[in-house]
């Protein structure tokens, strides 16, 4: 069995620095969906999160999670990536499957910040992670207006192969193994199962 420590925005004593909870975000506590909901009960577009049957506690030492509201802010966002992906290591992932799965957590932080909090600083992005020897689980949500994935234009179609940007929902597709959003288009739900 192995033993790694489970965080939790609310319980954790060693946040990362400048992050910060719902409660100094000034954003109602239900603002998000409920923050215990499973990761793994990815919804489809506009679907509620489901609710964990199984209390996830301390002890639970089979899975690690993290929980999480950071600043609009990349390098805050990019210490939480190398957490996930030293549990992943833990639990025996494969270098590639490590860095592949690091890259789209990349992507998808990046993303909101940029795109969805447009850098501002008053804005807040909430992350939950999940890993545990069979599947990892994200989900990042930003407090930004959203989009439409379905419109995002194709960026292999010959007339786009050399504009800047769009690649970033295409890599996340392709590394993952499910890539969801929900109807705001803010949230993403991305996991990635163990071959």
């Amino acid at each position: 069995m192995i033993s790694l420590p489970m965080h939790d925005h609310d319980s954790h004593p060693d946040r990362l620095s400048g992050a910060d909870d719902a409660s100094d975000s000034g954003r109602a506590p239900d603002a998000h969906p409920d923050p215990d909901a499973r990761l793994d009960a990815c919804p489809q577009r506009g679907a509620a999160p489901q609710p964990d049957a199984e209390s996830e506690t301390s002890s639970d030492v089979e899975r690690w999670q993290f929980r999480q509201h950071l600043p609009s802010d990349l390098s805050v966002g990019s210490q939480l990536g190398l957490q996930l992906a030293d549990a992943m290591r833990q639990y025996g992932w494969p270098d590639e499957e490590v860095f592949r799965v690091h890259l789209a957590y990349e992507e998808a932080i990046a993303n909101a910040i940029r795109h969805g909090n447009r850098h501002d600083t008053e804005k807040r992005i909430e992350v939950h992670l999940h890993c545990d020897g069979d599947e990892v689980q994200i989900r990042i949500t930003d407090e930004g207006d959203g989009f439409d994935p379905d419109a995002v234009p194709d960026p292999t179609s010959e007339h786009l192969l050399e504009a800047p940007g769009g690649r970033g929902v295409l890599l996340i597709r392709e590394i993952m193994s499910d890539v969801r959003f929900n109807d705001d288009g803010n949230q993403i739900w991305m996991t990635k199962r163990r071959a």
